[in-house]
């Protein structure tokens, strides 16, 4: 979407760095850089003057910026309008796994409660995989998901819509929370607590696997607080999404392991069974995509 292009476009002038850009809008510098290639291959020019110091404006990007920030101001403001106009009443059914009913789902019912007074939300809660494989059984204006990967599923349009950034935990009495970085043969004597989830458990060993990471013991719990309260009491590590973890980092009740550039994610998506998307499922997604706006994980 040009809008994304727009976004990175304009944090990379704002941060003259892909890295910092990546890190700001919580997306991977792959994901960054191509969105910046496929603009100036869209425009027919480079935007940029690529430096050891930084990326640089150029003449290009110097006229484009101006453009740039008009066309990002308009398209915020069509969608507020858009939103303004939509139908506000009537029931909206969601359906919803238990870590994003649990950390996130709330807070954007609020933020709807308070826009959208006659708007009823009702939430259903199950697991992701049992959503996408049996769409059918299941009644829901919109599904809101953490998948191990975006793929096509039977009965079902799927849309990405922010990277779940999963955090290292560890205690803060374990001995990998005072060193400055942790390497790979530091973790072998760890003891990896897991969530009893065939999806979060493929997320997590596939990427470990890929980052070259190992571990011999494993626990597993059927879901993240008692997983942080057993990694909170030095009982082993974990790889735990960054909403279910935000206030304990903020607190000191968790530390995150210094692992340098390792990064576990999986996508945070939505998914219906009507194309186009409905007014009032999209109003719902709109207001989660204002919500996690806040933690600076852009869309």
């Amino acid at each position: 979407m040009l809008q994304k292009k727009i976004q990175a476009f304009l944090s990379i002038a704002d941060t003259q760095s892909v890295s910092k850009t990546a890190e700001v809008l919580f997306t991977s510098q792959s994901t960054i850089s191509a969105q910046l290639r496929s603009l100036e291959s869209e425009l027919g020019v480079q935007l940029f003057d690529r430096m050891h110091s930084g990326m640089r404006l150029n003449d290009h990007g110097k006229l484009f910026l101006q453009y740039a920030r008009k066309i990002d101001a308009l398209y915020n403001e069509a969608r507020i309008q858009l939103q303004k106009s939509v139908q506000r009443d009537g029931t909206l059914k969601v359906i919803t796994n238990l870590y994003l009913s649990t950390y996130i789902i709330p807070y954007v019912e609020a933020i709807i409660n308070n826009k959208y007074p006659l708007l009823k939300v009702e939430i259903q809660t199950k697991p992701s995989k049992e959503i996408v494989e049996n769409p059918e059984k299941y009644s829901f204006d919109i599904a809101i998901l953490t998948l191990p990967a975006i793929i096509p599923y039977r009965g079902l349009f799927i849309e990405w819509l922010f990277d779940d950034h999963m955090i290292p935990v560890c205690s803060p009495k374990s001995r990998l929370a005072n060193l400055e970085k942790v390497e790979p043969h530091d973790l072998l004597n760890e003891e990896l607590i897991v969530l009893d989830s065939t999806y979060y458990k493929q997320m997590v060993f596939t990427q470990m696997a890929v980052n070259g990471l190992s571990i011999n013991q494993v626990k597993e719990f059927d879901n993240f607080e008692t997983i942080k309260k057993a990694v909170e009491n030095d009982l082993g590590i974990s790889f735990l999404p960054y909403f279910s973890v935000e206030r304990d980092l903020i607190i000191g009740s968790l530390k995150k392991i210094p692992m340098g550039k390792i990064y576990f994610y999986r996508p945070g998506c939505y998914a219906y069974k009507i194309q186009p998307l409905p007014q009032i499922p999209q109003v719902f997604v709109n207001a989660l995509r204002s919500y996690i706006f806040q933690y600076n994980y852009v869309y």
